[in-house]
């Protein structure tokens, strides 16, 4: 092997003479032997040989090149070999690097060869000379430049070297050049300026800075040459080449385009017809390239935190893209209509990554926002509190929630069940408090569906199948962030309390009609991450004087709406529902949610919660938790008693009634004077009502979803009567309960 490399460079190195054609032959030979050496797998003697030959072998390829004999594109191939290896360039002196390069654009330059002129465009792509030593890309710019009617590999070193091809000086050589060919009749002319501009879009911050000095040149190419191109190619009826350029175009046009409507709209009007073609390649690269939009409005993603506490509320959020309605309904309409509609897998896999993305933008930017809102004061709070619309969750995820799962109910697409578990996943992990992998939603990918269609990579949203276009490749769908958790004060909980709710509410209406959806075990997911950072923000605040104990005020009263909730009051729902977008009479209300479901996140709140925070809000909280629960069981008694008068005249009384009365005045007596009695008499009500329903009169037999109800009762009681504030008579009161509860669940569990 040395010996081959010693040989080869023996020959070459030997002056040739033209008129001699043995020597033509032998040196032509020499360069065969070479191509095939350069084949060979590296071996430590290999790289020896090729270190000690080296020098003389370039210069016989630079003497070779320069002469432009048959060998010139032997000797390109042979260069281009020691160029690309990185071990081998390195052994590179300056003078060698710098006299190769001379060389082959020298070559470039006069030959009329096209073999020639690639191999040497070829050659200067995929060199690996060290950048910050020797400066190749200004001179490579300027010779890929002049390529920039073939469909060449320039668009490497912009890859390698974004930062020095993007400077301003290069871009005035070579962007005007290649924004031309984006128009032109040549389709190898228009692709290769098309992923150029690619890949300079991927190499631009996705959260938007400062202006760069760069802007201007660019601006001026996309209006120039880049719009014009887009709309010609919808009117020649190329919408996928016309989609590939909106692509970039609102990316590298996106402070012109967040400033003048007018050239929002008219940029716009392509993806409204692309989304829609019949064509599912089209529909796909559309939604792949709709995360984009989103950066068109971000143009601050946090308010100086200086100007929070006394701004007005127009100009508090102005800056916020998730607080402006319209902004959110743009970015999510067209991924709702694909959810609700869209009958092809690849298309709607395409739209979960998107989705996926977007989420991941707002719950960043969100976070941010949180974070930069500081000192948090009362000032802020109210300004938060009074913020006309801050439901960017809602027609985020929730909207996107129950479309899916509505889909889901209605068929049994592999691809849909999939969506919908990835969704399930992404609000699970948006609404974590910590890093335990055990927390609720453990049955979310139960569906044996699920399992299926996880394994069909074709469908997976995970497995990111649908193949990026060239600008998206550095653009997959980044992490969701959490929800701000570990923040001591935050305003999160203040503008996501009533969207949460209202998703909670929304999912587990759901349920009663819908057994086998998933809704039940994420919207437990919701409640967990929800509930345990309004504790979190009680307990941060629990000894401080002053703002603290007025911020502690605001998250008390949101935790007792926790609590009206799952004890099915509606007088606290009445007031929230007024800021949702839907209207009042669609909004779900606590009473709208079955006690079975309202129950398991009562079991949940007093299993996870610390029972002295449970304590502290209930006793705070008696004063609008009472009446409130006794006009529910006036409400409850009522609607019992209507039901007792239809049963009598058919001569089928039922129980309840009776039970109801004696349950108030045998047993809780006179224990419903405080919040604790009424509350705990509120619940049992609720089990009794819910297990005698719907049951044959005088019936013994309890299922296994009562079985369930009553040891979450059990577990509940259990826990009140533990409480500080509780007189004695109410916990022997509940202790009693708690055995009777206890041995029904035993006797249906030996029954069975």
């Amino acid at each position: 092997m040395e010996g081959s490399w010693a040989d080869v460079a023996k020959v070459l190195s030997r002056p040739v003479r033209r008129e001699d054609r043995q020597s033509v032959n032998a040196r032509m030979e020499a360069y065969l032997t070479l191509n095939e050496l350069v084949e060979e797998p590296d071996t430590t003697a290999r790289m020896d040989a090729i270190t000690a030959v080296l020098p003389l072998l370039v210069r016989a390829i630079q003497m070779d090149l320069h002469e432009s004999t048959d060998a010139v594109p032997m000797c390109l191939r042979a260069v281009s070999y020691f160029m690309y290896h990185e071990h081998i360039a390195s052994l590179f002196s300056l003078e060698m690097v710098q006299s190769t390069v001379d060389t082959i654009i020298h070559v470039l330059h006069n030959t009329t060869d096209q073999t020639v002129y690639l191999l040497c465009l070829w050659s200067l792509s995929k060199q690996n000379f060290d950048e910050p030593t020797h400066q190749l890309v200004p001179r490579l710019v300027e010779v890929f430049c002049l390529a920039c009617i073939n469909d060449l590999q320039s668009r490497k070193t912009l890859i390698k070297h974004p930062k020095a091809v993007l400077s301003r000086s290069m871009l005035k050589k070579w962007c005007h050049v290649v924004a031309k060919g984006l128009g032109s009749s040549d389709k190898h002319t228009r692709d290769a300026s098309r992923k150029i501009f690619q890949e300079m879009a991927t190499s631009i911050p996705s959260t938007p800075t400062s202006a760069e000095p760069t802007d201007d040149i660019v601006a001026y190419c996309m209006e120039q040459h880049a719009l014009p191109a887009m709309h010609g190619h919808m009117a020649a009826n190329r919408p996928l080449e016309a989609i590939h350029v909106w692509g970039f175009v609102v990316v590298l046009l996106r402070t012109k385009l967040s400033d003048d409507d007018d050239l929002l709209n008219s940029t716009f009007k392509v993806p409204e017809v692309t989304l829609r073609h019949q064509d599912s390649r089209v529909r796909v690269v559309s939604l792949q390239h709709w995360r984009s939009v989103v950066n068109i409005f971000r143009r601050q993603r946090n308010p100086p935190s200086s100007t929070v506490a006394t701004a007005t509320t127009s100009t508090v959020y102005a800056s916020l893209w998730l607080f402006r309605n319209a902004i959110v309904d743009i970015v999510m309409r067209p991924l709702v209509v694909c959810f609700r509609d869209e009958s092809l897998a690849t298309v709607l896999s395409a739209a979960g990554d998107t989705w996926h993305a977007l989420v991941a933008v707002a719950i960043a930017d969100f976070n941010a926002f949180c974070a930069a809102v500081t000192p948090l004061t009362m000032d802020t709070c109210k300004v938060v509190m009074r913020t006309s619309w801050k439901l960017w969750w809602e027609d985020m995820v929730t909207q996107v929630l129950v479309v899916l799962l509505d889909r889901i109910d209605r068929s049994d697409e592999a691809i849909c069940v999939v969506l919908r578990d990835r969704t399930c996943d992404i609000v699970r992990r948006m609404w974590q408090v910590d890093d335990d992998e055990s927390e609720p939603c453990d049955n979310v990918h139960s569906s044996p569906a699920s399992v299926v269609g996880k394994s069909l990579e074709s469908l997976s949203v995970t497995n990111n199948s649908t193949p990026w276009p060239p600008a998206m490749m550095s653009s997959a769908p980044p992490p969701v962030e959490r929800l701000p958790v570990h923040e001591p004060k935050s305003i999160a909980m203040l503008v996501m309390f009533q969207s949460a709710l209202h998703c909670i509410a929304t999912l587990l209406s759901r349920v009663s009609s819908r057994p086998k959806s998933s809704s039940g075990a994420v919207a437990l997911c919701l409640w967990h991450g929800l509930v345990s950072r309004l504790q979190m923000a009680l307990m941060v605040n629990a000894r401080g004087g002053g703002e603290d104990a007025e911020i502690r005020k605001l998250h008390r009263r949101l935790m007792t709406k926790c609590f009206a909730f799952m004890l099915g009051c509606t007088q606290f729902q009445a007031k929230s529902a007024a800021s949702l977008r839907d209207p009042p009479d669609t909004v779900p209300s606590a009473y709208d949610v079955a006690f079975p479901q309202r129950l398991k996140l009562l079991a949940h709140a007093f299993d996870k919660m610390d029972l002295q925070c449970i304590h502290d809000v209930l006793l705070a909280s008696g004063g609008q938790l009472h009446p409130s629960l006794a006009q529910k069981v006036d409400f409850v008694m009522e609607t019992v008693r209507e039901t007792h008068i239809e049963e009598q005249q058919r001569g089928a009384a039922g129980d309840v009634t009776l039970f109801g009365s004696w349950l108030r005045q045998c047993v809780l007596q006179d224990d419903v004077s405080d919040v604790f009695g009424m509350a705990s008499y509120t619940i049992v009500l609720d089990l009794v009502v819910e297990i005698t329903s719907g049951r044959p009169q005088h019936s013994d037999t309890i299922g296994d979803q009562d079985n369930g109800m009553l040891t979450s009762v059990v577990l509940v009681l259990g826990k009140m009567a533990t409480l500080d504030a509780i007189s004695p008579s109410l916990q022997q009161t509940l202790t009693d309960l708690c055995h009777v509860l206890r041995s029904m669940a035993i006797k249906s569990t030996d029954a069975d």
